[in-house]
């Protein structure tokens, strides 16, 4: 920059030209070059004469920051020839020549990482404008660094400015530092446990594996190595998550503290067992019990059985009784000690058959024969036959008979009976049998009557002889039977005589009756 300063002062000499010369001030901010001015005005009446020429002989010049005198001088000529001395110079001391200090800031510059495990350093900076003068240089010494997660200074804590000849130029500037800032983040990583699957077996499900995922994250540090600490367990049927913590080493000191962990739990999954229970088979002849089986096994040929070291109870609840068949109804559960587990399986289960086969009787009816006296022949009680594969009834139950047969008039018929089984409460239980029946047979024989006519005599006397009396014969299997309701005859004779002479006394009818009901063709 270039000030003018004119001062304003008249001056005329006699004898000679007369001059007077202003010189001009000038200043700039330091760059590392003089700063001169041979600038200056004339302000006399009197101007050089044409054919003269002005040379400066000598002048001011200031480099360093600072300010001197802008003094000059002059010399005034003609081709070769001096002329000075026909003019009457005056110089006027009208300003100064001005360096000023340069101004610059110097900042150290920041840097922002994710942690790899190395110390942060940063010695590059930035110079403000104007910057370092030309063909000058600067030495500067920043100090900071950061190695962990955090944030620090990056500090400027030296600066030299030297010339071409290594000239210490230092005053010529002022010099602002600021610091920069050391940021180190942490440096993600995702972990990730093994998954793991098993069928139940009553033992605890781990696996003590992980690993750092190749595409997400950054994962470990150079020359870092990583210890994983896992807790997840399943034992029962489920799933659950394969928890883990890890922690990262560097030469033997931790530097979990650097990282962002993503945990990524695999899955632990226990699967039920499948056991396979078999009950047992029964069976019986008919008894009037219930028929039970609380016995079954584990199948050795299907499922895989009971996991080690398990116990196993069952819980009956098939039953038969009538004759049928029925499942073996059963349920079961598992145990390891004092705690069950048989939620952790899949039971199938295979039921036996309980089977009640009918029992086989025979009843027998007797025979009989008799010589018919107008009273019904019958054998009420049949008898039960325990002989080869007949047996007899079911304990504590008895026959009750629903049908006999009878017959009163002559006659020969099968003894059929129609017999149910009961029990002591009176309910049937025939259902449950099988019964033969071996039948007798029942007979009524003709029973044989002499019935006489009665015999009468007279003198003639012209009238017919007649005779309605008549008589019969009585025994325990003859003659006229009592019978049930009290029998009679209804006889007619027609034997008739008026002449003298001897006729029989033959018989029109004879019909015998049991109260209202003819039974004459039973003897």
């Amino acid at each position: 920059m270039e000030i003018e300063v004119i001062l304003m002062i008249a001056s005329f000499l006699c004898g000679a030209f007369g001059m007077a010369l202003a010189k001009k001030a000038k200043e700039k901010v330091y760059d590392g070059t003089p700063l001169t001015n041979q600038a200056y005005d004339l302000i006399s009446e009197l101007d050089v004469v044409s054919k003269h020429t002005v040379k400066y002989v000598k002048y001011a010049s200031i480099t360093n920051a600072g300010y001197i005198a802008n003094e000059i001088e002059i010399e005034i000529y003609e081709g070769e020839e001096k002329k000075t001395s026909n003019y009457d110079i005056s110089y006027l001391q009208a300003s100064n020549l001005v360096v000023h200090k340069r101004e610059i800031t110097i900042t150290a510059n920041s840097l922002e990482e994710y942690y790899d495990g190395t110390t942060m350093t940063n010695n590059s900076y930035t110079i403000s404008a104007p910057g370092i003068a030309p063909n000058q240089r600067e030495v500067v010494k920043i100090s900071g660094g950061q190695k962990n997660v955090g944030s620090s200074d990056n500090i400027v804590v030296s600066v030299e400015i030297y010339d071409a000849d290594d000239n210490d130029v230092y005053d010529n500037y002022i010099v602002h530092t600021e610091k920069g800032t050391f940021t180190i983040m942490a440096r993600p990583i995702t972990l990730i446990s093994d998954m793991a699957l098993k069928v139940y077996d009553g033992i605890a499900l781990e696996n003590h594996t992980a690993m750092v995922s190749p595409s997400e994250g950054m994962g470990l540090a150079p020359n870092q190595t990583i210890t994983y600490s896992f807790t997840g367990t399943q034992t029962s049927v489920g799933t659950s998550l394969n928890f883990f913590t890890a922690k990262m080493w560097a030469d033997g000191l931790e530097t979990t503290s650097n990282y962002d962990i993503t945990y990524k739990e695999g899955e632990l999954t226990v699967t039920p067992r499948l056991i396979v229970l078999i009950s047992s088979d029964a069976d019986k002849i008919y008894d009037g019990y219930e028929l039970i089986k609380h016995e079954a096994v584990v199948s050795e040929e299907q499922g895989l059985g009971l996991a080690p070291n398990q116990t196993i109870t069952y819980n009956f609840t098939g039953t038969q009784t009538d004759a049928g068949s029925s499942l073996n109804e059963f349920t079961a559960q598992m145990w390891a000690g004092t705690e069950e587990t048989t939620s952790n399986y899949e039971i199938v289960y295979k039921k036996g058959t309980l089977r009640v086969d009918k029992r086989l009787i025979r009843i027998t009816t007797e025979s009989e024969s008799k010589v018919y006296d107008g009273w019904e022949l019958y054998l009420p009680e049949p008898m039960l036959v325990v002989e080869g594969d007949y047996l007899p009834l079911a304990p504590n139950q008895s026959i009750f008979v629903l049908e006999t047969t009878s017959i009163i008039n002559v006659a020969r018929v099968t003894n059929e009976t129609i017999v149910s089984i009961v029990d002591k409460d009176l309910i049937d239980r025939t259902e449950n049998y099988i019964i033969e029946y071996q039948y007798g047979t029942l007979e009524i024989t003709i029973r044989s009557i002499t019935i006489t006519t009665g015999s009468a005599e007279k003198e003639y006397d012209a009238t017919p002889l007649t005779s309605d009396i008549y008589t019969w014969n009585k025994g325990p299997d003859y003659g006229l039977a009592d019978g049930k309701y009290g029998q009679f005859i209804d006889l007619k004779t027609n034997g008739t005589i008026t002449y003298k002479g001897t006729t029989e006394n033959t018989v029109e009818y004879c019909i015998i009756y049991d109260a209202d009901t003819e039974v004459t063709d039973n003897y």
